[in-house]
């Protein structure tokens, strides 16, 4: 069996809003999960004629495309106004260890590596030398005994 659709322009025009939208997204790491239930909630009449069974499949399909490309909209937007921070791109138990130092001024290595058992000392000194080469941690002291406190040009917000 062979299926012959035509796509009228309306939808022609949809999909080429639809791709340019996915390749804007592209630069923020995008994961595929749209929520329409915000969308369908505020159309809902045309919603439920989009499902009638008398009508053709190209309605339904210029609905759901509507709302993609108006819930793609809404979360470029969304990114868009959000303002990145430094300490955002950090790996996850980095943040977690800057997070630890900001909350006590003066840290010892000792009382890091009890917050991270499972961890190895010699990732916890890498995650920390890191720390430092970025800016975000000083170290005081060169010995054992060293301190570890939060860089005052750094703002945390986790």
């Amino acid at each position: 069996m062979n299926y012959h659709w035509e796509i009228s322009p309306e939808i022609n025009q949809l999909l080429i809003k639809l791709e340019a939208q996915k390749i804007s997204l592209a630069g923020y790491g995008f994961r595929g999960l749209i929520p329409f239930e915000k969308y369908i909630e505020s159309h809902r009449q045309e919603y439920y004629r989009a499902l009638e069974s008398s009508r053709e499949i190209s309605h339904f399909i210029k609905y759901f495309l509507e709302a993609l490309t108006s819930e793609i909209g809404a979360i470029i937007v969304s990114l868009s106004d959000r303002e990145e921070k430094r300490e955002d791109l950090l790996l996850p138990r980095r943040r977690e260890l800057l997070a630890i130092i900001s909350d006590h001024p003066l840290c010892t290595f000792d009382m890091i590596r009890r917050r991270f058992l499972a961890v190895n000392e010699k990732t916890l000194h890498y995650d920390l030398s890191q720390l430092i080469k970025k800016g975000f941690v000083q170290k005081i002291g060169a010995t054992r005994g060293a301190l570890y406190k939060r860089s005052e040009s750094v703002t945390l917000s986790i």
